[in-house]
Order: C-alpha cells, then sequence, then structure tokens
C-alpha cells in the first residue's frame, strides 16, 4: 500500500480517537488516565502485532537510547495534546495546531535526512501558520 493512503487511513483513525478523547473527558476521566488507558491497550496490540509478523526485537543499545528518546517525547507532546483537545473549545483546532509538527519535521528532515525542500513546499509551511493564526484569532 502507498505511503499517502497509510497517511490517511492514519487520519481517519486518529481524528476518531480524537473525539474519542474528548467524549471520555466531558465525562469526567482526567488526560492522563485516558492516555494511559491507550497506552496499555496499545502496548497489548503491538505485542500481538509483532508476535504475529514474527518481527525481530533484535536492537542495539543506540537504537534502544534512541527508542527511550522518542518514548519521553511522545510522553511529553501526548500529555500536552491531549490536554489542549480537551480544553479547546473545538478539538478540531487544538488537532489542526498539534499538525503544525509538521513544519519542524519537513525543515529537520532537509538537515537529518537529506530531504529535498522546494519553494511550494515552503509555500505549503506558510499557509499552515497562517491557518494556525486565523484558529487562533478569537482567543
Amino acid at each position: 500500500m502507498a505511503w499517502y493512503l497509510h497517511a490517511l487511513l492514519g487520519m481517519f483513525c486518529l481524528s476518531a480517537m480524537l473525539l474519542v478523547v474528548k467524549h471520555v473527558s466531558e465525562l469526567g476521566l482526567a488526560s492522563s488516565v485516558t492516555l494511559f488507558g491507550i497506552f496499555l491497550f496499545g502496548s497489548g496490540f503491538y505485542a500481538i502485532h509483532v508476535v504475529v509478523t514474527r518481527e525481530s526485537f533484535a536492537m542495539t543499545p543506540k537504537i534502544l537510547l534512541f527508542i527511550l528518546l522518542a518514548t519521553v517525547f511522545s510522553y511529553l507532546g501526548n500529555l500536552f495534546n491531549f490536554h489542549a483537545i480537551v480544553t479547546a473549545p473545538n478539538p478540531g483546532y487544538a488537532a489542526a495546531i498539534g499538525a503544525t509538527r509538521a513544519i519542524p519535521v519537513a525543515i529537520a528532515a532537509v538537515f537529518l535526512f537529506g530531504s529535498d525542500f522546494s519553494p511550494i513546499k515552503v509555500i505549503g509551511i506558510i499557509l499552515t501558520v497562517v491557518g494556525v493564526v486565523l484558529l487562533s484569532l478569537h482567543e
């Protein structure tokens, strides 16, 4: 399956998750408890996936360190993101601002992975920033 189809499927699944998170928060569950549940059940799903697909757990200490670093960023990013989704007047606003993570990722990927960066992509980033400003105007 093409990468962009994976991205679209991920977008729909994560959109549904954010709506469920907002609903659960309105039922009185704290963001941190919701995240704990999501990661607890998610870990089980990933464990089953890895066993069924027979993927190797072999990794170097360097890879393990990077996974730990990603875990710290994931913990903090999800905690802040879920709090924003729960407290925003519309969870879509927080999700839109959170999606701007593509900006630093796109810029860093040029230096870290040699990814291309064309003038049209710069325009896309500028439009993204304009969108965030428009979403934030009445706050």
